[in-house]
């Protein structure tokens, strides 16, 4: 039972990926330190929340559709 992991899935982003391989190092001085384990992922939540918010401001930016009803009325 030693040294068996569960598989990453498919779809799960390259760098968390990573760093659970990271984490399950057999050699336990080849793992990241607790600190550094949250500063990866701070840093993930950071890139994450950025491009959440460029998604947002690209909405706004982009010409709103008025739909044919509203057109209709005016």
């Amino acid at each position: 039972m030693l040294g068996l992991r569960p598989t990453i899935p498919r779809h799960t982003p390259p760098k968390l990926g990573e760093l659970l391989e990271r984490c399950w190092q057999q050699d336990p001085s080849l793992r990241p330190e607790f600190s550094q384990i949250l500063d990866i992922l701070r840093h993930m939540a950071k890139r994450v929340a950025d491009e959440r918010m460029d998604r947002q401001r690209q909405k706004r930016k982009s010409p709103r559709r008025v739909s044919a009803f509203v057109q209709s009325i005016n």
